[in-house]
This record gives C-alpha cells, structure tokens and sequence, in this order.
C-alpha cells in the first residue's frame, strides 16, 4: 500500500511539472528572429520580391554550421513567401 501510495504521488509530481510554460506555446528564438527580420526588410521595401527578400535574409543570417545554415536558410524562404505571398507555415 506505501508503495502504491509513494507511486501516486511521483505520477502526480511528474504531471505537475509537465505543463512549465503554463499552457503557452513555446516559440524557438531563432524563428522568432527571422521572422523579425523578415518583417523588417519588407517594412522597408514593400515592393520586395520573393527571390530580394530570400537572398537579403540569408545574406543577414550567414551561419558557419552547414546544418544551423540550411536551417535558416529554409526559415528565410518560409517567412519571405509569408510576408510577400501571404502564405504563412
């Protein structure tokens, strides 16, 4: 019976502790930044195309990791066609 007793409250330890952000969804800072950016250039040039807009972002992100750039580099495209195209992720 302890045991069973000790068990639950672990498993109630542990389902507390699981929601740390109080129901806000978490957002990855690098997303956050080049969004932002992205946001920015085209606040400054609204007549920006897609392939300007794509090619300033990656210039302002240029990251030495091959994975850390390709990764960027797909955030570049994805909120280029946001802010141009109006097709969001």
């Amino acid at each position: 019976m302890k045991c069973a007793l000790v068990l639950a409250a672990l498993l109630a330890v542990c389902l507390s502790a699981k929601d740390n952000n109080h129901g806000h969804t978490t957002v990855d800072p690098m997303i956050a930044l080049v969004q932002k950016e992205v946001q920015a250039l085209y606040a400054a040039n609204s007549h920006l195309h897609l392939e300007a807009c794509t090619h300033k972002c990656d210039e302002l992100f240029d990251l030495i990791d091959a994975t850390d750039e390709a990764d960027s580099d797909r955030l570049c495209v994805d909120y280029c066609k946001c802010e141009i195209d109006n097709s969001c992720p």
